[in-house]
């Protein structure tokens, strides 16, 4: 699937990351990201993603994000971690933060942690169908 071409038929236009920005997110994750989170920030990777405006889910705050889960996840007494192949993509001010699994596919489930619970639910079963949804006004 063509995910930029999807991205841009929803009217999502922004600040693109750079090839450098995008391989310096997969060197902290030690994974491939998966095609159709790549392509939202070959789209939309610096910000302006109004859907999602008062979230830190943009270049470079996404660096930080399993780190903000992490410290949010202390004050609660919670000292697990998510599993590795979860990659938080989005703090939404401290206390939702959205995470990719990464299960090999190119558009994988999103999961939603909370600060006080170590156990997430699935909130969207694609990543773009969570964008769709953002966009058209339903969830995000």
């Amino acid at each position: 699937m063509d995910f930029i071409k999807l991205y841009r038929e929803l009217g999502i236009h922004g600040a693109a990351c750079t090839k450098d920005q995008i391989a310096e997110i997969e060197a902290q994750t030690h994974a491939l990201l998966p095609a159709s989170y790549r392509a939202f920030m070959e789209v939309v990777g610096l910000g302006d993603f109004g859907p999602w405006a008062g979230s830190n889910y943009a270049y470079p705050s996404v660096l930080d994000a399993r780190e903000a889960l992490l410290d949010a996840w202390k004050d609660f007494g919670i000292t697990s971690a998510p599993p590795v192949n979860h990659f938080v993509i989005l703090s939404h001010q401290g206390y939702q933060f959205l995470a990719l699994e990464l299960d090999g596919t190119d558009d994988p489930p999103v999961l939603r942690y909370g600060e006080s619970s170590a156990e997430p639910t699935v909130v969207a079963p694609r990543f773009s169908a969570l964008v769709t949804a953002a966009v058209d006004g339903r969830s995000g």
